[in-house]
């Protein structure tokens, strides 16, 4: 038992921040990204725990399903009119801006992700996640095609459409 608890420890902590960026990019409220990525872990353990002799291949596309899952509950839960749009600030978005940075440009930035994720959250289906996975998360064509199950070329085409409409968006 303590080696499995080592292992989903580090399992924990080499998505967690991954997991909390892409449910925060989706729900816009630093509180309920806490909650459903907290959700998501417990999820996993849960069922690791139920199926130990199941062997996950790609941990990180079973996380990010598993957070699609739980964020689309939430939402079916709770009427998408319900939820707040105040976007708040959030370092982890913004990890880049080093913190010498002058404080109009870190103001800035923090509209221009705002527009972005209002831009996102009206985007239809999947094509927010393939963008936010391959800009923001910098992940390959070849990961997402792993989380979402579809052919390289139809990751491809959705991540050329979704740019397309978050131009619009935008």
């Amino acid at each position: 038992m303590a080696l499995f608890q080592k292992s989903f420890t580090d399992i924990y902590d080499n998505y967690v921040d991954k997991i909390y960026r892409f449910v925060f990019l989706k729900v816009n409220s630093k509180v309920i990204a806490q909650d459903l990525t907290s959700e998501t872990f417990t999820r996993t353990l849960e069922y690791l725990k139920r199926n130990p002799d199941v062997q996950i291949e790609n941990m990180q596309a079973f996380l990010y399903r598993t957070a699609r899952n739980i964020v689309t509950d939430y939402y079916r839960q709770k009427s998408r009119q319900d939820v707040s749009l105040e976007y708040e600030s959030e370092e982890i978005v913004n990890r880049e801006v080093p913190e010498s940075a002058r404080p109009d440009r870190i103001a800035a930035q923090g509209e221009q992700m705002a527009k972005i994720q209002t831009a996102l959250a009206n985007m239809a289906g999947e094509s927010a996640d393939v963008v936010m996975w391959h800009y923001i998360e910098d992940m390959s064509i070849k990961e997402i095609a792993n989380i979402l199950d579809r052919p390289e070329g139809t990751i491809r085409v959705m991540l050329h459409r979704g740019l397309k409409e978050l131009r619009k968006g935008l």
